[in-house]
């Protein structure tokens, strides 16, 4: 396998909606939407609810995932806007960020339609565990928000602090994740795996399956192989513990993005505190019981761990790729990606990480994301997916 990297299991297709300020406005309108109907959290059941739910994340500045009732209910909200259609899922997603920076890899993905294979590099070795060609279409649908975006309601309004994007799908593949032992011969030399999560699974049953079938998997990689999970916010809260505990003892490093950190500590901090960080990297690497831990926001990103020193190339093309997709979307080329490490850092972000490496030494490694603030149009949608293949051809380089 060329560069040994396998990335596994989550792949589907999504629709990019464009934002449209007067498209939000009209739909508040429509659905008569007040602050009073941003206060709680039930089920996506309705148009109406999604469109709330997005509201609710844009006031608080936050990104989020969800499984609505309905997947017509997902289709009708895309279809009120102009939209892209793209391969996502984190494995399918990351696989690409890495053969854009030229490294190949295989991928085992839970999504098999024509349009799929049409829009993943060929160069991309591929297999689905969904043996039957799908004709169905069950599109992911992710809207991305701006900051310094004043939004009207019926009786008030609010502005959004930063950029950020939130998901809907109800899709029966990405929900079942199902994996398969085909993909076994790929991967007998793949010395580096990147792991999707499986936020989407909403049965235990199959999860515990799914997890099951996860280590089975890990046990076919080349002996000296490093796995590495990018987590994400479940749609069933406690089945995020319930996949930390499970895979615990075949992960080299988990990896998430600071909603997911700040799920995980149980409250938000402030990102450019270095005491603030370093007690919450501490409690939640205590709590895990996984060798490493790695944590990416739009500050900064660093590994925390035995191995945090071998996850520096990881960390860099991490932040590279996901800093090169912020500025320029899915469009773009080595090149790009080269010029990405000409930009400034972010002065808090490198702050933060001078103070931590003094006091942590050789069991932290931290770098500064780049000041993108000038950035008029970013694109939110798949940094972390984009943050996940720098991880793993940041991994696979380093064996080289």
């Amino acid at each position: 396998m060329k560069d040994g990297i396998a990335f596994g299991f989550h792949g589907c297709i999504d629709f990019e909606c464009v934002w449209d300020t007067d498209i939000i406005h009209r739909l508040i309108d429509v659905f008569q939407v007040s602050l009073g109907d941003l206060e709680g959290h039930g089920s996506v059941d309705s148009e109406r609810a999604i469109l709330t739910t997005i509201l609710w994340h844009m006031k608080h500045g936050v990104g989020g995932e969800f499984v609505p009732t309905s997947s017509a209910d997902v289709l009708a909200f895309a279809k009120r806007f102009d939209y892209r259609v793209t391969i996502g899922g984190t494995a399918a997603r990351a696989a690409i960020a890495a053969h854009k920076i030229g490294c190949g890899s295989a991928l085992q993905s839970c999504c098999n339609n024509a349009l799929f294979e049409q829009l993943l590099p060929g160069e991309i070795h591929f297999i689905s565990s969904v043996l039957e060609q799908d004709g169905e279409i069950y599109p992911h649908v992710s809207l991305q928000y701006p900051a310094g975006c004043r939004i009207q309601l019926t009786d008030g309004a609010f502005t959004t602090a930063k950029p950020n994007r939130v998901l809907f799908s109800r899709d029966p593949d990405s929900m079942a994740m199902r994996i398969t032992d085909q993909f076994y011969p790929m991967i007998s030399d793949a010395k580096v795996l990147l792991l999707s999560c499986f936020s989407e699974v909403l049965d235990e049953a199959v999860l515990r399956s799914r997890l099951r079938d996860t280590v089975d998997t890990i046990r076919h990689l080349a002996p000296d192989h490093f796995v590495i999970m990018e987590d994400g916010c479940y749609c069933v809260k406690h089945f995020r513990a319930l996949v930390h505990q499970q895979l615990a003892p075949s992960l080299n490093a988990l990896s998430m993005n600071e909603d997911e950190f700040f799920e995980l500590l149980g409250h938000e901090i402030d990102l450019l505190d270095p005491e603030q960080v370093d007690a919450s990297i501490k409690a939640i690497y205590g709590r895990l019981g996984i060798p490493n831990l790695i944590i990416h926001t739009a500050f900064w990103a660093l590994a925390y761990g035995r191995d945090a020193q071998r996850l520096q190339k990881s960390i860099t093309y991490g932040i590279m790729l996901a800093a090169t997709r912020f500025r320029l979307g899915d469009h773009f080329d080595q090149s790009d990606f080269e010029r990405t490490r000409l930009l400034s850092d972010h002065p808090g972000g490198t702050y933060l990480c001078e103070s931590l490496q003094t006091k942590n030494g050789d069991w932290l490694y931290g770098m500064p994301g780049k000041k993108l603030d000038y950035i008029r149009m970013p694109t939110t949608v798949g940094l972390g997916d984009y943050f996940a293949g720098g991880l793993a051809a940041g991994m696979a380089i380093s064996h080289r």
